[in-house]
């Protein structure tokens, strides 16, 4: 996890994003092979089946690593989600990104549970 950028009036929020994207794709860098999935509000939506299809597709059919970014309250930089296979959207209500990242580990719980027919989906 890349910490978040410090907010205050010292940096323009602009500043921010891009400061944050830059840390991002430093990290990612070091990923070999990976299929980007980057959490936006205009990202595509998935119930919770479709989500389950993703991560089955990508973590057992693929060849590379699926990985995740949630950006700070400014949200995502451009230049990340430029590099993005996908953007995946999670509600349409604006939710804090503490909040997000919390929704995401969520679903991917119930995604697993739902790919090991196990009853937590229901």
């Amino acid at each position: 996890m890349t910490p978040e950028e410090p907010v205050g009036k010292k940096y323009s929020q602009a500043h921010r994003i891009e400061r944050e994207g830059k840390s991002i794709l430093k990290r990612l860098a070091t990923l070999e092979s990976m299929f980007l999935v980057v959490v936006d509000p205009a990202g595509k939506h998935l119930d919770s089946a479709g989500f389950a299809r993703l991560l089955e597709r990508q973590c057992y059919d693929s060849a590379r690593t699926l990985t995740f970014v949630v950006g700070g309250p400014d949200g995502v930089a451009p230049i990340v989600k430029d590099q993005a296979d996908m953007l995946l959207g999670l509600s349409r209500m604006t939710l804090p990104h503490d909040m997000a990242r919390l929704l995401l580990v969520e679903q991917l719980y119930r995604g697993f549970t739902i790919i090991r027919g196990l009853p937590y989906d229901r």
